[in-house]
């Protein structure tokens, strides 16, 4: 079978305003993303199509938040705000259209980054810290274990406990950026 991933219809929009010094901007962006409809991420001949699994998204906005002060020539700080809303479909965890999803735990994840550049004659350092944290509660568990039942026809699913809303989530990350801009134009 062919393997297909397909990525969402996306369109932005950004402005950017500096201050009369020209020391300071601040950056808004707004980014929209299409849904995309169940399909099959392999393709199989219809026989054996029990093998394949399915995606599917919901359509989701976003929206970043950026500042630079420029506090000399050759030292900027920078930062910024910006959210990850999930596109995940959170109504059925297992399956779409009556074909396998491949689980996933769906949450809606918020940045905050800030870092220095140095430019340093050619080059511009570009250092940075991110934290992200996400949280999603009233999850469905992907799998329960107690009080198993023989055989539950909505998950298809043997020997498992009837699943409810009891699950929760969170995501707490930090990043580190570093990175090297080289200006061939001086």
């Amino acid at each position: 079978g062919r393997t297909k991933v397909k990525t969402p219809f996306s369109t932005a929009l950004g402005i950017q305003y500096f201050t009369k010094s020209r020391k300071n901007s601040i950056s808004f962006t707004i980014e929209y993303f299409h849904d995309i409809d169940p399909y099959s991420i392999i393709d199989l001949p219809p026989e054996k199509d029990f093998l394949s699994y399915s995606h599917s998204a919901n359509s989701v906005t976003n929206a970043g938040f950026g500042f630079k002060q420029y506090i000399s020539p050759s030292f900027i700080m920078m930062g910024g705000f910006r959210t990850d809303f999930t596109s995940g479909r959170k109504d059925d965890i297992r399956f779409i259209d009556d074909s396998f999803k491949i689980n996933q735990i769906h949450m809606d994840k918020y940045h905050i980054t800030v870092g220095p550049v140095l430019k340093i004659k050619r080059f511009d350092v570009i250092t940075g810290i991110q934290y992200t944290f996400g949280r999603n509660s009233d999850l469905d568990p992907l799998v329960n274990y107690a009080d198993p039942v023989e055989y539950i026809p909505q998950t298809r699913q043997s020997l498992e406990g009837i699943r409810q809303n009891e699950a929760s989530a969170s995501l707490n990350e930090i990043s580190l950026f570093l990175g090297l801009t080289v200006n061939l134009n001086k």
